[in-house]
């Protein structure tokens, strides 16, 4: 009776435990979505939008540029907007819209740039393998359609001639806001390539700090001339204190207003506990701007990424 009773509970268990490991792997879009909404509420974009669908699709057309597009054929990734639910009005979300955007550029954020590296960072993926997009009823007032080819595009449709009732409460001195790690440079010169300065990253990255066990590794995502992307991982305390992190870091470069060169970066950290190794999954660490308490560190790590660029291209200024 007793080993009947046995087979009974470990069929029970085994059986629980099947669906369990196969809800992780089918909830991995789900995981997205919800990062990315707590990442939107803490930048104050839930008031105007929130993430509602993540998919896989057949992707544009990719640039030349991108070393990922023999490894990945033409599969890229979606995620689908709606507004929120008091911007039914697609003309007031468009002055909702275009009040922040404008207000963020002010401080040297470009808010479709930001929302696009985030994406890509939550989602594992190269930035030319995640898209944006957003329709309301009225596509000649409000659309957004954001990806990169070559450069971080938007097709947007954000149509403020008509007017409409401005009535969102954005604070553009909130702590997250002044965190952000992000950066660009006008430069006087031309650049090479950008994929020819990833040793000299590598080289300054592995002085980070990390555990005496495992040594940092700095792993390319994407390499071109226009573009570099890199994730640098063993990291312990380089910004948050003790806990295990992982840096993202992603490298552009583009045409200025005057034709010129312009170089920006945009970066991530992620961070978890871990007394004895680090999580193996990505989407068990949490984004450090959600958490209030580390927006110090976060600016004062722009600081330091901002110092590191100046030196690294001022051969090449």
């Amino acid at each position: 009776m007793t080993t009947k009773i046995l087979k009974l509970v470990f069929l029970a268990l085994f059986t629980i435990a099947i669906p369990s490991f196969a809800q992780k792997k089918i909830d991995a879009d789900s995981l997205v979505i919800s990062r990315y909404n707590k990442w939107l509420k803490t930048f104050q974009l839930d008031q105007l939008v929130s993430a509602a669908e993540f998919k896989t699709v057949k992707s544009w057309p990719a640039n030349e540029d991108d070393s990922t597009k023999k490894a990945n054929g033409t599969i890229a990734k979606m995620l689908v907007l709606k507004p929120a639910d008091k911007y039914s009005d697609a003309q007031d979300l468009a002055t909702a819209w275009n009040y922040v955007s404008e207000g963020l550029k002010n401080k040297g954020i470009n808010l479709q740039e930001l929302m696009l590296t985030k994406l890509a960072s939550y989602a594992e993926l190269p930035l030319s393998r995640v898209k944006i997009i957003e329709h309301t009823d009225t596509l000649g007032v409000f659309s957004l359609n954001i990806y990169f080819d070559g450069k971080i595009k938007n097709n947007n449709k954000i149509n403020v001639i008509m007017g409409g009732e401005l009535t969102i409460d954005y604070d553009f001195d909130a702590s997250p806001i002044n965190s952000i790690l992000s950066n660009s440079y006008s430069l006087k010169r031309p650049v090479a390539g950008l994929s020819k300065y990833l040793p000299i990253f590598n080289t300054y990255f592995k002085q980070y700090k990390h555990k005496n066990d495992a040594n940092i590794d700095v792993r390319t995502m994407n390499s071109g001339n226009h573009i570099l992307e890199f994730k640098i991982i063993n990291v312990v305390g380089q910004i948050t204190g003790n806990y295990n992190e992982i840096i993202k870091i992603t490298i552009t470069k583009d045409s200025d207003d005057r034709g010129g060169t312009k170089i920006g970066y945009s970066a991530t950290v992620l961070y978890a506990g871990g007394v004895f190794r680090a999580p193996d999954n990505e989407g068990d660490y949490t984004d450090a701007a959600n958490e209030p308490s580390l927006s110090a560190g976060l600016k004062k790590y722009n600081k330091l990424l901002d110092d590191t660029f100046r030196q690294i291209f001022h051969a090449g200024f």
